[in-house]
């Protein structure tokens, strides 16, 4: 970045409230380590670990009540109805959007299957993965959707018919985070990215968000440091 200037990154947090009964319910399972689905089934965690994940899960709108079971419960649409929102308000100009667990995955695929989404984390072949980029790169998806630990590094191209990221859900790693969005933020890219961060209010999606910004900081100053160390030593 120091040598080769890129684009913008316009950062725009998407903070949505929950209706007061989803409030009572994140905030109980908080408290009491313990949450009861509509289903009936119920979600114990024993410990600040695993509460945490359930939290994500949580805001993210799906649970899974066993752990390492692959079968999940909806919870609420909210984040859906936001990334909605936002497919809506791109008006055709592609969407990359980076989802945390398999539930998100699903849900998405299915809310937008009328726009032919690609889960391009689900490209296992080199041809399935070779007809996602070009139909991506001709303008014949509106969604990719993928998660960052898989689409990070590797995937070059997007940045030539796309601006837009979309955070579905967020993690705590860094260089995860600046990875997924440098798929579209990189050399090529001809105008200023656009990074949505959807997030419920009061709960740890917050608390994401706080991390990654900050773990940012910390890293512009030190390579500031180094910067400023070479610079007086004339490196």
């Amino acid at each position: 970045e120091d040598y080769n200037p890129l684009p913008d990154l316009v950062v725009n947090n998407i903070e949505i409230e929950m209706p007061p009964d989803l409030r009572v319910r994140y905030d109980k399972m908080e408290k009491e380590f313990f949450l009861k689905l509509d289903s009936g089934a119920e979600v114990e965690m024993f410990n600040q670990a695993s509460l945490t994940n359930k939290c994500l899960q949580f805001s993210n709108g799906a649970m899974y009540p066993v752990a390492g079971m692959p079968l999940w419960e909806a919870v609420h649409d909210l984040k859906l109805e936001a990334l909605e929102d936002i497919i809506d308000e791109a008006n055709g100009s592609p969407i990359l959007c980076s989802y945390a667990y398999r539930s998100d995955a699903e849900r998405i695929m299915t809310k937008f299957k009328h726009l032919r989404p690609i889960n391009l984390t689900e490209c296992k072949t080199e041809a399935s993965l070779v007809d996602a980029m070009h139909r991506w790169k001709t303008g014949d998806c509106d969604l990719m959707i993928g998660h960052p630990a898989s689409m990070g590094h590797g995937i070059d191209g997007l940045q030539k018919n796309g601006h837009i990221v979309v955070w579905y859900g967020l993690n705590w790693s860094l260089d995860l985070y600046d990875q997924m969005n440098a798929r579209v933020r990189r050399q090529g890219q001809g105008i200023p990215v656009i990074c949505h961060r959807i997030m419920i209010q009061e709960t740890l999606d917050q608390a994401q968000a706080i991390a990654l910004d900050d773990k940012a900081q910390t890293q512009a100053g030190l390579r500031n440091a180094i910067k400023e160390y070479r610079q007086s030593r004339k490196l």
